[in-house]
Order: C-alpha cells, then sequence, then structure tokens
C-alpha cells in the first residue's frame, strides 16, 4: 500500500499552526482555536464574531474528544482568546475568538 491511499482512507486532513501551539504552550488547545478560526472564516453567519460549533462538529473536524474540547475552552478562556455563550432555543453553544488578545499573545 502507498502513503497516498492510506492517507485517503484516513479522511480530510485537518491542520493548525504549530507557532500558535508553541505559544498556547499546548497542541491541543491550538487545534481547537484553528478550527474556531477557520470556522470564523467560512461561516456566514459569523459576522459578529460568534460562531455555533458542536461538540460533534469538533469532534468530527479535529478527533478532539469532549474532554479535550473542555480543557481546550477552560484553557483558551482562562488566557482571555476566548468567549462563550448560550442562546436560542434549543440552547445552543456560540463561541467568539478575541482576535486582539490572540495577536498580542502571538507577538511576544
Amino acid at each position: 500500500m502507498k502513503a497516498a491511499d492510506l492517507l485517503k482512507q484516513a479522511g480530510k486532513p485537518f491542520f493548525y499552526y504549530p507557532e500558535v501551539a508553541k505559544k498556547l504552550n499546548s497542541p491541543r488547545d491550538a487545534v481547537f482555536l484553528c478550527h474556531l478560526l477557520n470556522s470564523m472564516q467560512e461561516d456566514a453567519e459569523s459576522q459578529d464574531g460568534w460562531i455555533c460549533k458542536t461538540l460533534a462538529d469538533t469532534y468530527e473536524a479535529t478527533g478532539l474528544s469532549r474532554c479535550e474540547q473542555e480543557t481546550a475552552r477552560r484553557n483558551l478562556k482562562r488566557l482571555g482568546i476566548l468567549e462563550e455563550k448560550y442562546k436560542g432555543l434549543p440552547r445552543k453553544l456560540y463561541f467568539k475568538v478575541d482576535l486582539e488578545k490572540l495577536s498580542s499573545l502571538l507577538s511576544t
């Protein structure tokens, strides 16, 4: 079997930025953050900066388990990079990345 054939079987790749992982001291947190940033670029609903991503959406895109997602969210909120809010019925969780704080962190 060729490597290319094996990779095709593995599904769609997900890329993140190693420099972000280094600044956050966590590849897991960087993967979660990059997923949100990619979604913000692609999602027309994110005009106000808020996007909705379910646990299942994030797991499907990144492979991060529920526990890994919760840990990443907690760490990013602690750094002031991530905001969360619930809205709507049924209640959905929305995320917003503070791009200024992220920029400040990346420039240090």
